[in-house]
């Protein structure tokens, strides 16, 4: 792995290296890049010997469950935990951390890594780059330097896969305006340790349960237009939601539906 950014300080490269408990922390609701990111700093703060513990406001998305080490994606609860330092990924407001925004008061310090401009800056350490097609390309870039001052090869396989997923899914299959030649060379980097690129948009794109597919063909009977000013919008009910029986995180990727409308 090689990254000549220096977007990460020495004082937060040294943070991290000198915690001994980490907790990983991401938005309600939380979706593939968040998810990705926080999967990949667990294998690597793994491999640098730190305990790694993630903690969100929100269960696991079941279709990111293929991705290793999703097995220790929690749910936090409230409980009496002093991490030595806390890393959120993907979240602009400390309000969208739920119940796991009490770990920013017990942590020894914050990192806040985001590439959302309306971000509030509300940790220890603000690293915003709205330019980033997502938060795993500043992860991938903060794991470059970390092996840079420690000599040690952290990236792996498994940590790939998290970020993988993460700018995949937040490019649009590397279709959005945010998809940079940047970000093309660290997917590049990715898929060189290993992974089939097929495989990975099969499952996030490819693949749904019934229910999802029951839902989607509702919700889309409700499509709407209007010429003036020019907006597209569909709705989902709960309802919907209890006849289809599926939940709210059914719903990822239904906003493309509308947004494609000429």
């Amino acid at each position: 792995m090689n990254s000549k950014s220096s977007l990460f300080s020495p004082e937060v490269l040294q943070a991290i290296q000198a915690a001994r408990t980490v907790y990983l922390s991401t938005h309600q609701h939380p979706d593939a890049d968040g998810i990705g990111s926080e999967l990949a700093w667990y294998h690597v703060l793994t491999r640098l010997g730190k305990k790694a513990v993630i903690a969100n406001p929100d269960p696991l998305p079941a279709n990111l469950g293929f991705l290793p080490g999703s097995e220790h994606v929690a749910v936090y609860r409230e409980e009496a935990v002093k991490p030595d330092l806390l890393i959120v990924v993907d979240c602009p407001d400390a309000q969208r951390l739920g119940a796991a925004r009490r770990l920013l008061e017990t942590a020894g310090a914050s990192l806040n890594l985001d590439h959302h401009p309306t971000n509030h800056r509300f940790a220890t350490w603000n690293v915003v780059e709205d330019h980033a097609a997502a938060g795993g390309e500043m992860v991938f870039e903060c794991v470059g330097q970390l092996e840079a001052v420690t000599g040690v090869a952290l990236m792996n396989r498994e940590a790939a896969a998290g970020l993988y997923a993460a700018l995949l899914t937040d490019t649009g299959r590397f279709g959005y305006a945010n998809t940079t030649v940047k970000t093309h060379e660290i997917a590049s980097a990715l898929l060189g340790y290993g992974l089939d690129p097929y495989d990975f948009v099969r499952r996030l794109f490819e693949e749904s349960s019934l229910g999802r597919l029951q839902l989607l063909a509702r919700s889309m009977n409700t499509l709407q237009v209007s010429e003036d000013p020019p907006v597209a919008w569909m709705r989902v009910t709960r309802d919907m939601y209890e006849i289809t029986r599926t939940t709210s995180e059914d719903t990822e990727g239904f906003v493309n539906y509308p947004r494609g409308v000429q």
